[in-house]
């Protein structure tokens, strides 16, 4: 069964040539479970572009899996204690990037389920900023 959510994301990044930057956004998603694990569907848009990102996001206790196709495309891998590579790909061109994951916390709540992830992401091999993501996804009303 889908549902239509609430979708709230707060992310923070820091680095070492890179001022503390945080963001925070709502939007609507759509909710699904399958097979143990949870999906989010969503539509992004960036700014000075007409085409949208199509992302999908699947999550389980210990990993959270971030696909975007459209105007940007990757495949993000957030597993606790895990390194993953990803292609980066942007309309200027693509990036292979190091995603070093410290934390991913799972806690599903009566009114809300709770996404927490910590990671750094590097290029070559070399950290490049932190991030500490926060996601809360709520049932519309």
């Amino acid at each position: 069964m889908t549902k239509e959510v609430e979708l709230s994301i707060a992310g923070l990044q820091w680095g070492t040539d890179i001022e503390e930057n945080n963001i925070e956004t709502v939007r609507k998603a759509e909710y699904f479970k399958r097979s143990g694990s949870h999906y989010l569907l969503y539509e992004e848009e960036t700014e000075g572009f007409s085409q949208t990102s199509r992302n999908r996001i699947k999550f389980k206790e210990k990993k959270v899996e971030l696909t975007r196709q459209g105007l940007m495309d990757t495949h993000m891998i957030f597993e606790e204690n895990k390194r993953h590579l990803m292609n980066y790909v942007t309309p200027y061109g693509s990036l292979l990037l190091g995603i070093n994951t410290g934390k991913v916390c799972v806690e599903e709540q009566d009114d809300c389920i709770r996404v927490i992830i910590e990671y750094v992401l590097e290029m070559e091999e070399e950290p490049l900023s932190w991030h500490k993501l926060k996601l809360c996804i709520r049932e519309r009303r």
